[in-house]
């Protein structure tokens, strides 16, 4: 059976020390000295699921994170660069007036991307985003990316598939599958699992869609929240109260009233609390959350839905909550009717208010970007 076991056994991703670019690069061109010659994306991939099916050998690749808001991401920044500005600028994106979540401030790796650095064998292995949003994934430069996919419709199929090969004991499927451990797109696909596989190259982007499990800057339009998240939110508050967990108390900062937000100035924290993210899944708890008050554990609304069904029990949850279903569906009608004003306003190109001012003639580029700006020999990621 393709599965690495030794994710069971062991601990097989572990943080490492902080390094140099260089030093990285000198690294991974030590790696790519397995190969006898430059190997095509076809080859590494070949190898790669030889090496998780057999388990014969021991590799070791490293792949690093860089901080963007203090390194810079790749992407021109500067007042003077023609994509400072631009639409698909991974800097600019999360700010976009079609997305909701320029609103939540400066959130690392949801609106302030991180810039991922890898080698040969590097791998994100299967995940969803743990914020249900979608999100793009843009290769500045090196070897190709290989990407798996299965679709979020796949998704009651693929946790029955994943546990009975795991033989989880009571544990979901897809919550194995998200601890790292790796099952080939072969042994899925033979399960009857619908898995898709493209290969990103140098320059561009990939955008994945909330739900999808794929083997990442966020983004989010209006109808995410009005269709997905604010459901979502809704349906687990009443699935929890059903079973049992009646003790509630509201938290937050931003419940008094919207008129009177927009007056002052925000200055929005960092969200990078571990009270404020799941104990299981690290799932960002900005509307809710329950938390058990003996031990000061945090779950999102998910994952207490899961402890309250193995434990039988709510004793000793509480749900502490943001705002009330009123103020969400309040909160739901503002912003789509301001998002909606300021989709026509940029329709018309000026508002009804000003008078239209004579535009310079956009320069034609494309979106060719390097880690210059980080240092010299980058490579990024085989995954």
């Amino acid at each position: 059976m393709a599965i690495c076991h030794a994710a069971l056994e062991r601990a097989w991703l572990r943080s490492g020390r902080s390094v140099s670019l260089t030093t990285f690069y000198r690294i991974a061109r030590n790696a790519m000295m397995c190969f006898n010659k430059e190997p095509g994306a076809s080859e590494v991939e070949q190898e790669y699921w030889r090496i998780v099916e057999q388990r014969d050998c021991h590799v070791a690749v490293h792949c690093g994170k860089v901080d963007t808001s203090t390194h810079g991401s790749g992407f021109p920044v500067g007042k003077s660069e023609p994509f400072s500005k631009h639409g698909w600028n991974l800097t600019v994106l999360p700010h976009n007036s079609g997305s909701i979540l320029r609103h939540l401030g400066a959130v690392s790796g949801v609106t302030v991307p991180w810039l991922n650095i890898g080698m040969v064998f590097s791998t994100s292995c299967w995940s969803r985003d743990q914020n249900r949003l979608p999100y793009i994934d843009y290769l500045h430069t090196g070897a190709d990316c290989i990407w798996y996919s299965i679709p979020a419709e796949e998704k009651a199929k693929l946790d029955k598939v994943v546990h009975t090969l795991l033989q989880a004991n009571g544990t979901p499927g897809l919550e194995m599958l998200e601890k790292n451990i790796m099952i080939s797109p072969e042994v899925l696909s033979r399960e009857g699992i619908k898995v898709h596989r493209t290969v990103q190259q140098s320059g561009q982007f990939v955008v994945v869609f909330p739900g999808t499990f794929v083997s990442r800057v966020c983004f989010c339009t209006i109808s995410s929240l009005l269709k997905d998240l604010r459901n979502i939110e809704m349906r687990q508050r009443q699935e929890l109260y059903e079973a049992g967990l009646l003790s509630s108390a509201r938290y937050g900062t931003h419940d008094n009233g919207l008129a009177d937000n927009r007056k002052k100035p925000r200055k929005w924290p960092a969200l990078e609390s571990s009270e404020r993210r799941c104990q299981m899944c690290q799932h960002l708890c900005y509307l809710s959350m329950v938390v058990q008050e003996n031990e000061n554990v945090v779950f999102c609304l998910e994952c207490a839905l899961r402890y309250v069904e193995k434990h039988k029990s709510c004793c000793g949850l509480k749900m502490m909550y943001r705002y009330d279903e009123e103020q969400i569906n309040s909160l739901v009608n503002l912003v789509s009717c301001k998002a909606m004003k300021s989709s026509a306003e940029g329709c018309n190109g000026s508002s009804p208010n000003k008078t239209p001012t004579k535009r310079r003639p956009r320069k034609s580029a494309s979106l060719e970007l390097t880690l210059t700006r980080l240092g010299k020999n980058a490579t990024v990621v085989i995954s």
